[in-house]
């Protein structure tokens, strides 16, 4: 009888350490707005989503029920955009082995051309965020991972070399520039001073970064390596670990908001956690078909994810919007 009760307190000290299971999953039905060719990038203009269309090389701009408003016509294939500080869109667009920069200012009704990109031909994304910039990550994995700062008032580039490396990701916050790409750099926007984390040692061989989101307080990054799939929060100070969540997906979108980071997997599933912490509050489950996230955005307690291509559509992508992914006790 002893031995049992001393059995039963292990096993319940073992639970305390493991914390509360206090996590659920669930399966929601998202509903389902189809747009064109290949769905990519998403932003939000302070009153519109635009969405880019990489198969038709064109932006759609949708109206509130998320319907199609208008497209702008590219000359060439936009995947990642974002709005500047200036309230511009920005879109990377690659045609015939050329990739350059084009920008639609507030309130016009066409965008331009504003800077080619010589040599820029793999691994591209961009990013603005609050930066008077726009920067631009290239890199194959045979050469040289370089970044690019353009200014868009004058087209000047700025060239930042970081090392070898293919693919990677950016996020610009605060007046730094944040670069995953197997390894973690930060760079100051207006010195290009390069500043190293070590981050990437700790989290096993062959390490990758594939999303950044961040709130006031954190930067949360997607990383992936041989052994193991995490979303990580950052500490921006110290460019160290706060926490972390194990997932069983590589990550393809991370957004956050005072209450959540919500990490969307390459396969669709939504993984909800609660911000500064990373504790898993609630699995969601798509009962939609092989479903390709690109980006990801939550706006008015909805969260919002572009379908790249949907199974049954003969490559047209769709906007996907979710109601109640929230836990019940979190803030709506």
């Amino acid at each position: 009888m002893r031995l049992r009760y001393v059995l039963l307190a292990l096993a319940a000290s073992a639970l305390a350490m493991a914390g509360p299971a206090s996590s659920d999953t669930v399966t929601l039905r998202p509903s389902v707005h189809m747009l064109g060719e290949w769905v990519d990038g998403m932003v939000f203009d302070g009153s519109s989503i635009w969405v880019a269309e990489t198969g038709q090389s064109s932006l759609a701009q949708l109206n509130a029920t998320y319907g199609v408003a208008r497209r702008v016509k590219l000359a060439g294939a936009p995947r990642k955009i974002d709005i500047g500080r200036d309230g511009a869109i920005y879109a990377l667009i690659e045609s015939d082995d050329q990739t350059r920069l084009w920008q639609q200012l507030p309130g016009s009704a066409a965008g331009k051309v504003i800077a080619g990109l010589e040599g820029v031909r793999c691994g591209v994304t961009l990013a603005t965020g609050d930066s008077p910039f726009v920067w631009v990550l290239s890199g194959c994995d045979d050469e040289t991972a370089v970044l690019i700062r353009i200014d868009p008032k004058t087209g000047a580039l700025a060239k930042v070399p970081l090392g070898p490396g293919g693919g990677g990701e950016l996020l610009v916050r605060q007046g730094k520039v944040w670069v995953g790409i197997d390894r973690l750099s930060v760079v100051d926007e207006s010195t290009l001073a390069v500043r190293s984390s070590d981050i990437q040692n700790k989290l096993g061989p062959q390490v990758f970064f594939s999303a950044f989101a961040a709130d006031v307080a954190l930067v949360y990054s997607a990383i992936g390596s041989d052994t193991t799939k995490l979303v990580v929060a950052i500490d921006p100070a110290t460019l160290q670990e706060t926490a972390r969540a194990a997932v069983d997906q590589t990550i393809n979108a991370i957004v956050a908001d005072a209450q959540n980071v919500v990490a969307v997997g390459s396969e669709g599933r939504i993984f909800v956690l609660a911000a500064r912490t990373l504790a898993l509050q609630r699995v969601v489950n798509l009962p939609v078909p092989e479903v390709e996230p690109r980006a990801a955005m939550i706006r008015n307690g909805e969260l919002l994810i572009t379908d790249f291509r949907v199974k049954t559509e003969n490559e047209r992508g769709a906007l996907l919007v979710l109601r109640g992914w929230r836990t019940a006790a979190a803030p709506k």
